[in-house]
């Protein structure tokens, strides 16, 4: 409840809802070699790829958060797509492995996880 803005039952229902985007986030004390890049290389060069279709999916948003004095950059928030435009889910109910690559001049590196994995409550989260 956010300074007595929403009910708990507002609240309750907000997480009910079907989200429309994954979002990822990379949190570390000092992500600056980020802001040497530009938006479109960290919409380009960031990506979802499930194991079973190869398929590259890039971000819909990147947004780079800011330490309170403004000097570094602290988390770099990247947002994909749940569904393709054809309506496909982006990880099917049955992806067993997905990969997070992130593949710029500043920072390279590559995460998999198991999207099984991910709950909202005890449901999964696909």
């Amino acid at each position: 409840m956010l300074r007595g803005a929403a009910t708990p039952d507002e609240l309750e229902q907000s997480l009910k809802r079907p989200v429309e985007h994954y979002a990822i986030t990379l949190i570390g004390s000092d992500l600056s070699s980020l802001a040497i890049e530009d938006q479109q290389a960290l919409k380009s060069k960031v990506f979802l790829r499930p194991k079973k279709t190869k398929q590259k999916f890039l971000p819909d948003q990147v947004q780079l958060e800011r330490s309170p004095d403004g000097k570094q950059i602290t988390a770099a928030v990247f947002v994909f797509p749940r569904k393709t435009t054809t309506g496909e889910r982006v990880i099917s109910a049955d992806e067993k492995a997905v990969e997070f690559v992130c593949e710029l001049k500043s920072l390279s590196f590559k995460v998999q996880f198991d999207p099984r994995a991910m709950k909202v409550g005890e449901e999964a989260d696909m």
